[in-house]
C-alpha cells in the first residue's frame, strides 16, 4: 500500500519545485521571464514571502517521492509578496529588470485580486509519473481542509481557458467559473477563467 503524506516545502527543494511550478504555465512564464523562467522561479521559491516562496508550498509525497505540489496563500501580505518578488527580479535581470517587473506587476494585478478571507491557489502541479492517479484532487482537498481550519471563506484560482483537463478537475470538486480575464504580454494573448469554491 502506498504511503501518502503532505509536507511543507523547504529551500533545498527549489529545483524540483521550480520545475513543477513551470509546468503549470510554461508559455505564460516564458512571456514574463523569457529563457530565464526556471532560474527566476528557483530564486523566487527560495526567497521568504515572495509570490512563489517555499513558505507557501506544500508537496504531496508518495512513498517518499515528490508526486506534486500546491502553492498558494490568503489575501493578507500581498504588498510584501509583491515587494519581495520585485527585488528578486531586480537582482536577477539588473538592467532589464524594470520592464520585467512592470510585466510581472501588470500580470499580478490582472489576475490576482484576493480578499483577506480567501485562499488563492497560485499553482498546482503533478509530477509526470504520478498523473492520472488522483494526486491533483488530493492536493485540492488538503488545501480546502487547511483553509477551512483557518476560517477562510473561498478557494480561488485562475486557469487557462484552453486547459480543459484542469477545468474538469476543478469543476469536479465544485468550483465554478466567475469571470474570464484576457491579458497581452509581449504581444502574446492569454485567457484565463477565475474559478471559486465556497468553503463550508
Amino acid at each position: 500500500m502506498e504511503k501518502i503524506e503532505f509536507k511543507q516545502g523547504t529551500k533545498k527543494e527549489s529545483k524540483i519545485a521550480s520545475e513543477l511550478i513551470h509546468t503549470t504555465a510554461p508559455d505564460f512564464f516564458r512571456a514574463l521571464f523569457g529563457s530565464e523562467a526556471i532560474p527566476v522561479l528557483q530564486k523566487l521559491y527560495k526567497t521568504p514571502s515572495s509570490m512563489f516562496s517555499y513558505q507557501y508550498c506544500k508537496f504531496i509525497m508518495v512513498d517518499g517521492q515528490h508526486a506534486g505540489l500546491i502553492l498558494g496563500y490568503s489575501g493578507r501580505g500581498e504588498f510584501i509578496r509583491t515587494l519581495r518578488s520585485g527585488l528578486v527580479i531586480l537582482r536577477h535581470f539588473r538592467l532589464k529588470a524594470p520592464s520585467v517587473i512592470i510585466r510581472s506587476i501588470r500580470a499580478e494585478k490582472k489576475f490576482i485580486n484576493i480578499k483577506d478571507d480567501e485562499f488563492y491557489i497560485s499553482n498546482i502541479a503533478v509530477s509526470p509519473s504520478f498523473r492520472k492517479k488522483g494526486i491533483g484532487k488530493k492536493l485540492l482537498e488538503h488545501v480546502y481542509k487547511e483553509s477551512k481550519n483557518l476560517g477562510l471563506k473561498n478557494l480561488v484560482l485562475d486557469v487557462a481557458t484552453k486547459n480543459e483537463k484542469a477545468i474538469g478537475l476543478y469543476k469536479n470538486i465544485g468550483m465554478e467559473k466567475h469571470e474570464k480575464i484576457n491579458a497581452t504580454i509581449k504581444g502574446e494573448q492569454f485567457s484565463f477563467y477565475i474559478m471559486k469554491l465556497p468553503i463550508k
